[in-house]
């Protein structure tokens, strides 16, 4: 395993397969992206978007964040987390139940974070963040056979018109930096318990010693 740099293929939307790459920016792209959020972030306030503490404040006078969606999000964590230990202390044949209401209860709490992630995304520091993480991706994003970068600056990235790429890279780059494989849902606890196989039916030869012919008959496994 790269721990530099993580290749991965991608389906561009003409249905051309193309391999590219993502890495860890270096100081001066880590510095460019710095200065896209401050940029993005001034350019926020002066179009009258709120900062963010502004706007979670207003927001919770309101009623629409408040002390007990916060309390029911934690309570909702600490179920997963409770829900995970019990898994891992089943035995392998009462499993699936744990699993099955350790991903509703998971399900429940990503919604949760969403719905709150979806209310302060409309804060100048949110659309300064998407520009700093745009700016980065657009930096590491590379072809795997020569290196070369797959967009020449920001404006390009901004201006590609295929989608699956932009999407790609940008997951890539945050599950990578974020120490996660690009299979994470897939290796949650949850997900690697699989439904009790169905019993199958197993085809026995049995030879007849006194014909030349080979009679077939399907017995059940036991």
């Amino acid at each position: 395993m790269n721990i530099e740099k993580r290749v991965f293929d991608v389906v561009k939307q003409n249905g051309e397969s193309v391999k590219i790459s993502t890495r860890r920016p270096n100081n001066q792209e880590i510095e460019i992206s710095d200065m896209e959020y401050s940029r993005a972030f001034t350019n926020s306030v002066i179009a009258g978007l709120l900062p963010q503490e502004t706007l979670e404040s207003a927001l919770r006078k309101r009623g629409i964040l408040s002390e007990e969606k916060d309390l029911q999000r934690e309570e909702q964590g600490e179920l997963v987390s409770s829900l995970e230990e019990e898994l891992e202390n089943t035995p392998s044949e009462n499993k699936q139940e744990v699993a099955d209401r350790l991903k509703d209860a998971r399900a429940k709490l990503f919604e949760m974070r969403q719905e709150r992630s979806r209310l302060l995304a409309h804060s100048a520091e949110a659309k300064a963040s998407n520009a700093q993480r745009d700016s980065i991706v657009s930096q590491v994003t590379e072809f795997a056979k020569n290196g070369a970068k797959v967009w020449r600056n920001i404006e390009d990235f901004m201006n590609e018109t295929d989608g699956n790429i932009v999407f790609r890279a940008t997951y890539e780059y945050m599950t990578f930096t974020n120490g996660l494989p690009s299979d994470f849902i897939e290796q949650l606890p949850e997900n690697k318990v699989s439904e009790k196989p169905e019993k199958k039916e197993e085809v026995v030869i049995k030879e007849e010693p006194l014909k030349t012919e080979t009679a077939v008959s399907t017995e059940k496994k036991g």
